[in-house]
């Protein structure tokens, strides 16, 4: 089969300078600050990316707080003063510059007293037109499991792109991913975003072991209000991307979506009322089928037998032009303002029990990045755990 086309994408993001005193002050008092939780935190980064979309210039990053005033009060393009529209959304913040010529090349800020530039990146979304598409945020994710990824979705899904924004992986070089995502001919087109930027601190209790500092005041969760690097990175797909797609697929290098035989995902998402379709997660536990050595989809086939065995919250597939615009696509949905979106009917769900479709989440294909890996000891006690028979045809179906 022909090689697919795979690009490298570069941003143009806009941040505090290093030496300024001026920083992001972050949302969680004191108190709530796991150790490490300032070197997590993403105080410097004003924009990601600065880029055109249809008529306007869209600036995406994260929720300004503080900075608002000193990032937009002197905005210019080009040199000319411009108005601008900001809108705070959850962990994100878009910003939309409308009436910019068409020959501004730069956007100009003022910073302590001095000023930056940064390049107006190209509207992107005809790269994706009527395209479907995988869309993922990855870091450090080994480069077979990435190909096996983007074959099984090719294969059971009829994905035919693959848009991935790296978080700066230390494993590999953007050239060599560019290369491995090459040699899968399943698909036709593929673009890398690099963006390195800051994960974030997550809403995992990550207290030092036998501490309960945290524990006693909130229980076992933080609040997720610091993870601003995988929303910006949705936010930045929908306005540069993936506007005119035929349908995108947000799913992690560790999971893996399953329909009923015959059907794809898109087959819902057509038939959706809203555009949208989610859907659970069951846990694949890291119970090797054979060697322990091993380490692709078809090696690892149980789930849990008791208990609540799904995995984690939902996940989504959708049609952008079906979704309104002003919308945010998060991480687990997509979310609106019913005040001003009321002709937007209820996007098609299922209880969690009664749904057609759900996804995998390989915990053994995974760095271990967020959390300790749940390494399950070979032998299993079979009333424990049972093989998964609907994902071992699905992944025999595809030849995997």
């Amino acid at each position: 089969m022909p090689r697919p086309q795979v690009q490298i994408i570069a941003v143009s993001p806009v941040s505090v300078p290093h030496d300024a005193l001026l920083r992001r002050d972050p949302p969680r008092p004191p108190e709530l600050r796991p150790p490490g939780y300032e070197e997590e935190f993403d105080d410097r980064t004003l924009f990601y990316d600065i880029f055109r979309s249809d008529d306007a210039v869209r600036l995406v990053g994260p929720p300004l707080r503080n900075l608002e005033a000193v990032a937009l009060g002197g905005l210019a393009a080009s040199g000319r003063s411009e108005k601008v529209r900001t809108t705070q959304l959850h962990n994100v913040q878009r910003t939309t510059i409308t009436g910019i010529h068409r020959t501004a090349m730069t956007i100009d800020f003022p910073l302590e007293g001095s000023r930056c530039s940064a390049t107006i990146g190209s509207d992107l979304a005809q790269l994706f037109k009527e395209r479907k598409v995988l869309l993922t945020e990855s870091k450090n994710n080994e480069l077979a499991w990435i190909k096996d990824w983007i074959k099984f979705y090719a294969r059971y899904h009829g994905v035919d792109a693959v848009l991935i924004y790296d978080n700066g992986s230390t494993s590999y070089s953007l050239d060599q991913l560019q290369s491995a995502i090459e040699q899968v001919g399943d698909i036709e087109l593929a673009a890398i975003v690099a963006w390195p930027f800051k994960f974030g601190p997550q809403g995992f209790n990550h207290a030092a072991p036998g501490s309960d500092r945290f524990q006693q005041q909130i229980g076992p969760d933080l609040p997720w209000d610091s993870d601003y690097c995988q929303y910006g990175a949705l936010e930045h797909a929908k306005s540069r991307f993936l506007r005119h797609a035929a349908g995108v697929i947000n799913a992690d290098v560790d999971e893996l979506v399953l329909t009923p035989p015959g059907t794809t995902i898109f087959d819902y998402v057509r038939r959706s009322r809203g555009g949208v379709v989610q859907y659970p997660g069951i846990w694949i536990e890291a119970i090797p089928t054979g060697s322990t050595t091993k380490s692709s989809y078809s090696d690892y086939l149980f789930c849990r037998t008791v208990g609540d065995h799904f995995g984690g919250p939902s996940k989504w597939c959708l049609i952008p032009n079906r979704v309104p615009p002003r919308s945010q696509w998060t991480v687990h949905g997509v979310e609106w303002d019913r005040s001003w979106i009321r002709p937007w009917t209820r996007p098609w769900r299922y209880p969690l029990d009664l749904s057609p479709i759900s996804y995998r989440h390989f915990v053994a294909l995974n760095t271990g990045w967020k959390e300790p890996l749940r390494l399950v000891n070979p032998e299993m006690n079979p009333d424990e755990y049972h093989l998964d028979v609907e994902l071992r045809d699905a992944l025999s179906h595809v030849d995997m």
